[in-house]
């Protein structure tokens, strides 16, 4: 037994302090109808817990417990980020109409599987064609889930989507999944919170940044079939099945994700969250540059009827600006632009730019060969 003393727990977020730029900006979908407090409105921003629990959003609500839940998970992991809470099944339309396009990522709740492509990656893609791409981690909140029959999701379609079936097996997460009588409750909160307190190129698996755990929290590790303490055979099936699950590492206290899948094959380039992220920033960041000039006078050579090249340097320079912005920032390894001076937007009035992404890469494997020897030469 400890020596008895007064001890304290630091708590974090009391400040109010908001994250800097956009790229922590997510949102939460709920099916419940919103409360009184949003006046009609189905979402509603907040940056603490506190203003939270204010809208009577409250932990052991009938209604709002669940949301209480995830809200107050992703506040523990990213303080001072901004979270829109969406009721009353609002679709993807309307939950970026409130944000006005500045939602980077989503939590959602699925028990169809089917729903990942028509429903969910469906809705990324209405998003995108808007400019307004977002990532999603869908939790698998169905009955007792048989993972070893779980579909693959290495090929599936949905690459702006990740399937999560890891929740909490000694905390308030176990607590609520025992009073909604569920096997567990996916921690969509805490791995969206990993993702909004993440820069855009790193993954919320990264062991050195993202520990889940709180020492209570997410200590104990529940599958989606309801079982706790998985063993490391089942946590490599779903990982094979590019599944996102919580994992435990030899001689390092916590619990972490086991990667960053999205459901689709692992060949893919957006096989991964990090890499939908990087190049849905690009995306974002190359259009706010280049809207301006829409609909704007080109310059050409009266001669030949192309392109001048003072023009084709002003609109290198414009699509340069943001990239390396992104580059100096570590979140990307180096990029390209390339304009063909030679096309005719005399005739198509069409002007096209190639960009080329160099990414950052991410440590999934580190191999040590290590062994005796006479002498340390290699």
């Amino acid at each position: 037994m400890p020596l008895n003393d007064v001890s304290f727990q630091v708590l974090n977020g009391g400040l109010g302090r908001i994250a800097e730029g956009e790229d922590h900006v997510s949102a939460l979908k709920f099916t419940a109808a919103a409360p009184g407090a949003y006046s009609g409105a189905k979402c509603k921003s907040y940056n603490d817990i506190e203003a939270v629990k204010t809208d009577g959003i409250v932990q052991g609500d009938a209604t709002y417990g669940e949301a209480y839940y995830h809200a107050s998970e992703f506040f523990r992991i990213s303080p001072g980020a901004t979270l829109w809470l969406c009721f009353g099944s609002a679709t993807y339309a309307e939950m970026n109409t409130a944000a006005q396009g500045k939602i980077r990522q989503v939590g959602v709740f699925f028990s169809t599987f089917s729903d990942l492509t028509t429903v969910h990656q469906a809705g990324a893609i209405a998003l995108d064609a808007l400019h307004a791409p977002i990532q999603i981690i869908a939790g698998y909140n169905g009955a007792a889930l048989t993972l070893g029959t779980a579909a693959d999701q290495a090929i599936n379609t949905a690459p702006n989507v990740s399937v999560l079936l890891a929740g909490d097996g000694g905390g308030a997460g176990k607590a609520l999944a025992t009073a909604l009588t569920k096997p567990y409750v996916p921690a969509v909160g805490a791995v969206l919170g990993a993702m909004s307190k993440a820069k855009v190129h790193e993954s919320p698996a990264w062991v050195e940044k993202f520990n889940l755990s709180d020492g209570l929290e997410l200590e104990t590790i529940r599958l989606a079939d309801g079982n706790d303490n998985p063993s490391d055979a089942t946590l490599s099936g779903l990982n094979t099945k590019r599944y996102l699950v919580f994992r435990k590492y030899v001689g390092r206290s916590g619990t972490y994700l086991n990667d960053s899948h999205s459901s689709i094959a692992g060949t893919d380039d957006y096989a991964y969250i990090e890499s939908n992220r990087t190049i849905q920033k690009a995306k974002r960041q190359i259009y706010a540059a280049l809207l301006p000039n829409l609909n704007g006078p080109l310059t050409v050579d009266a001669d030949s009827g192309k392109l001048a090249p003072g023009t084709v340097k002003y609109f290198e320079n414009q699509t340069n600006r943001p990239l390396n912005a992104m580059l100096s920032a570590g979140e990307m390894s180096g990029f390209g632009v390339y304009i063909n001076p030679d096309q005719d937007v005399l005739a198509t009035s069409k002007l096209q730019i190639q960009v080329k992404i160099v990414p950052r890469g991410v440590a999934r494997n580190i191999v040590v060969n290590i062994g005796f020897s006479v002498t340390t030469t290699f």
